[in-house]
């Protein structure tokens, strides 16, 4: 998980239904309640990644969803590249 915040932007915000976080605390555990997935059982029903802005802005919008049909997830993350040409994650929302 360490590896992964470097990949977050510090003020992204997780919108987790109706609910507005910062993204950086919830991968710190500050958010117990507000889980990015459901488990080691849920399956990616669909994924999508469109890349604008001349190769600057991507969104990757992806649904999720528990066996049986249970639980579906629609994520949908924006990423943009910075200054050292790395990509950083600045808005992520989950519905269900």
């Amino acid at each position: 998980m360490e590896k992964a915040k470097k990949y977050i932007g510090k003020a992204a915000l997780l919108i987790y239904n109706a609910k507005t976080v910062n993204l950086y605390s919830v991968l710190n555990g500050e958010h117990k309640d507000v889980h990015l997935t459901e488990g080691k059982e849920t399956q990616c029903v669909n994924f999508n990644v469109n890349i604008t802005d001349g190769g600057n802005s991507a969104l990757i919008v992806w649904t999720s969803e528990l066996p049986k049909g249970k639980n579906k997830r629609i994520h949908s993350i924006l990423l943009s590249k910075g200054k050292a040409d790395e990509w950083k994650i600045i808005h992520w929302h989950v519905s269900f």
